[in-house]
Order: C-alpha cells, then structure tokens, then sequence
C-alpha cells in the first residue's frame, strides 16, 4: 500500500512506457519476473500455494512482455525457459513429495 500511496502522491502515470523506456527496463523487469518465477517454481508442487501462484503470475507476466516486445530475444527466452519448466512441474516429484533430479525424471510426465 505504501508504494501505491506514494506514486499516487507523486502524481505518477500509470502507463505502458514508451518503447525507449522499455529497452532501458529490460534488465530489470527480466529479472524480476524470473526472481517471482523461481520462489513459486522451487516450492512443492501444491498448486493452491501462494509460491505457486506467484510462478504463475511470472509466467503471465512473461507472456505480456513477450506480446509487448514480440522481437525481443531476452524476453522471448525467459518465457520459454518458464514453459520448459512448466511442462515438466509433474515430473519433478515423486508420489511422495520427493525431488526427483532432471536427468532421472520420466520425460512422459512431461506436458504442456
């Protein structure tokens, strides 16, 4: 809230910023989106989660960047990066909630 109260007193627009501006955030909105995918990625698969539902989030989030900046390489490689991962969420636990490493999961398990 305070962050809102504070934008709201500075009089600061809420809008899509020009594609300059974008170029220059890149980094680190990139960054951030990764940052919320991986908290919500590393955490158990319980899918009602708050962690889970910030690795969605993420995942929204890049696919907005990726509508947003259709050319850009870096935005288009987190978002798949993300859906890799995504695909693959089933596979990474076993029935008893254990990790199982990438190169001994079931590539079956894996989906969209």
């Amino acid at each position: 809230m305070r962050a809102k109260t504070k934008i709201r007193d500075a009089g600061i627009p809420f809008r899509v910023p020009d594609p300059q501006e974008l170029s220059e955030r890149l980094s680190f909105v990139l960054d951030t989106i990764y940052a919320a995918y991986t908290t919500g990625w590393d955490s158990l698969p319980d899918a009602g989660s708050t962690h889970r539902a910030l690795a969605s989030e993420a995942v929204v989030l890049g696919r907005v960047l990726v509508q947003l900046m259709p050319a850009e390489p870096e935005a288009l490689g987190l978002l798949a990066l993300m859906l890799h991962c995504e695909a693959r969420g089933e596979a990474r636990f076993s029935s008893t909630g254990e990790f199982i490493p990438l190169d001994q999961q079931n590539t079956i398990g894996w989906g969209i």
